[in-house]
């Protein structure tokens, strides 16, 4: 659970990754981009995109990652 505050950002280029918030509020920044996101809210990132995110407030949020097969 990140605190408000807290940043996290991709440690592989070549994966997928979706991040659901299921509670808080984050920032999400792809490709100089920022988008805010709540409760119940989405992002998906396609494989290739560097991104970072940030917790808005005290904040869980399930990230699934996804990697192509080699």
């Amino acid at each position: 659970m990140p605190k408000a505050g807290a940043r996290f950002h991709e440690s592989d280029p070549e994966g997928y990754v979706s991040l659901f918030v299921q509670r808080g509020r984050i920032a999400v920044e792809v490709e100089g981009q920022t988008r805010e996101l709540g409760s119940d809210q989405v992002a998906a990132i396609e494989a290739g995109y560097p991104w970072s995110a940030t917790a808005l407030d005290d904040s869980v949020v399930l990230m699934n990652f996804s990697w192509p097969e080699a």
